[in-house]
């Protein structure tokens, strides 16, 4: 069943911007994409899969920005995106969820919102070049391993 909002794409530009009414993106959806280097993302929005599937592996993927808070606590997962540098965070984001950028080898940037809470189990495993910014321990409630 189609939504009156799923898009029919033919994703093949380098800066791609998730609109702001989209709330779910299916499995699979980007995963492979080979053209995509920066992902906006303008809603607060969650992956269809449990665990999420749908952004990962992207080929050229170097900058993901979340525009607005995202509180799904397992929300997209960015998983083997080997070449994802940076993630910029939206202030009211309040998790980071399981393996979301676990295998990202070239993350060298993330910053910390001041409403973080919770960093899930292996958000970050495989991140060797991850310096993780400077953040009041007494914000976050909850780091898993």
């Amino acid at each position: 069943m189609k939504s009156k909002y799923q898009l029919k794409l033919s994703i093949n530009e380098a800066l791609f911007n998730i609109p702001k009414k989209v709330r779910r993106i299916d499995d699979v959806a980007f995963d492979g994409n080979c053209y995509i280097e920066k992902l906006i993302i303008n809603s607060d929005i969650y992956d269809s899969e449990d665990p999420g599937g749908s952004c990962e592996n992207m080929k050229r993927l170097r900058t993901v920005e979340f525009k607005t808070p995202q509180t799904y606590e397992d929300g997209l997962c960015f998983a083997g995106c080997k070449k994802l540098e940076k993630v910029v965070l939206a202030e009211g984001t309040k998790s980071i969820g399981y393996m979301q950028f676990a295998g990202c080898k070239n993350l060298t940037t993330i910053n910390f919102p001041d409403s973080l809470e919770m960093i899930a189990g292996n958000a970050f495993e495989g991140c060797n070049k991850l310096v993780l910014p400077e953040f009041e321990e007494s914000k976050i409630r909850e780091i898993k391993y």
